[in-house]
């Protein structure tokens, strides 16, 4: 590697070269090379690709060497940087650059640098800028840009009207857009009041607050409305909405390792009743808890329409079974309600709803038919009353008094 000097040594990345400039000198309070005669203003510089920009960086006085040279190397390497261009005054350097030049500090910023090229970095930058300023991902919007930074500007917003970005995007779009310009402050101040909105309702439902932070940028940027928001917010939380999950949102979580948030169970429970009382125990039973969950989630979708269809399921259902024994409509525990009562009188307890016999029951419509299937329920099952009865019948049939066995 290079021997030392008296100054500290300069390593910067690959691909640069060193231009020199007399009467001239860097500014450090305004970023900027002014006139100052007697005195040589050093520039490292790298070409901006695709765009004819050079990106300049002021050797500072800490990297030149004991002759006032820059002792500037390419990282990694015993490579000097010599010099390749001298102008001999700010003016013929503006001249012979016709404009495209952009100041971008000293080269004590570029030492070990983590990128091979200073534009990588830039662009980096630039990538993340672009999650709240979208139209930086615009590559004819990017090179307004360029042009602004090589004039030691910030672009205008009229400037950016006049690119096809901005003429095909949505008014939102571009009102965030010329409000980011205009007004930053203001710009900042409405995106964290949009991140605090989309926290308190994605908080309850464990989404982490850099997903939520993501999916409130999209509604201030204008990429996505209010309903898309809400819609993206119901596809994370549940998966039976039938609502599909963004692409850019589903790989946002793959990148932040975010998995499935808590699952919403509103309407569950109204739906297991809706099935209990409609199908009974004996049919509800073949309902999963995937059915469950799939009926809710259309509930949640459409209330008043999935009410209707399950309501109209269970009556099909219930025809199927029941046939035209009861009128339309009815549910299981409008057409098990009497049938439960007249057998509890029958047997002094409860059928099990579940059982085939009571199914019988319901079935034949018919209290002759429903006194027998149940007397015979009762003794299969030993119901006390319907044993008693047995016994007395027998009883008084062969003339035999309870109290003992009367002999002639």
């Amino acid at each position: 590697m290079a021997s030392e000097t008296s100054n500290e040594l300069s390593y910067v990345p690959n691909g640069g070269r060193i231009i020199a400039i007399k009467d001239s000198a860097y500014n450090p309070s305004t970023g900027k090379l002014e006139e100052n005669t007697g005195t040589t203003q050093y520039y490292l510089v790298y070409d901006m690709p695709g765009s004819g920009v050079n990106m300049g960086w002021a050797v500072t006085a800490e990297t030149l060497d004991d002759e006032g040279l820059p002792s500037v190397y390419f990282s990694g390497t015993d490579k000097k940087l010599s010099i390749a261009e001298t102008y001999n005054s700010r003016k013929d350097f503006i001249t012979a650059t016709d404009g495209n030049w952009a100041e971008w500090g000293t080269t004590e910023e570029l030492t070990d640098f983590e990128e091979t090229h200073p534009f990588e970095k830039w662009k980096r930058d630039i990538d993340l800028a672009a999650e709240v300023q979208p139209w930086l991902k615009d590559p004819e919007v990017l090179q307004v840009y360029f042009n602004a930074y090589a004039e030691g500007r910030t672009p205008e917003t009229w400037e950016l009207a006049n690119t096809t970005w901005y003429q095909t995007h949505s008014s939102t779009e571009r009102n965030w857009l010329s409000l980011f310009n205009s007004d930053p402050k203001t710009a900042s101040m409405l995106r964290e009041d949009q991140r605090a909105l989309v926290k308190s309702i994605a908080g309850q439902y464990g989404i982490s607050e850099n997903v939520s932070n993501w999916m409130a940028d999209r509604l201030t940027t204008g990429i996505w409305s209010e309903t898309k928001l809400k819609n993206q917010l119901t596809a994370m939380v549940d998966p039976y909405a039938n609502i599909k999950l963004d692409d850019s949102l589903k790989n946002y979580m793959t990148s932040q390792k975010f998995s499935t948030p808590k699952y919403i169970r509103k309407y569950e429970d109204e739906v297991k009743d809706l099935i209990y009382d409609g199908l009974g125990p004996a049919f509800a039973k073949g309902f999963t808890s995937n059915d469950v969950k799939k009926w809710a989630g259309e509930f949640r979708n459409d209330p008043e329409n999935a009410r209707v269809r399950l309501n109209e399921y269970i009556s099909n259902q219930m025809q199927v079974v029941f046939g035209d024994k009861y009128p339309p409509n009815y549910t299981y525990k409008e057409i098990a309600a009497p049938w439960k009562n007249y057998t509890y009188g029958l047997l002094g307890g409860y059928m099990d709803e579940r059982d085939p016999a009571f199914i019988e029951i319901l079935q034949k419509n018919d209290s002759v038919e429903a006194s027998k299937i149940a007397k015979q329920y009762g003794l299969e099952k030993g119901y006390k009353k319907v044993m008693n009865d047995f016994e007395n019948a027998m009883v008084n049939g062969m003339g035999i008094k309870k109290v003992g066995l009367q002999v002639g």
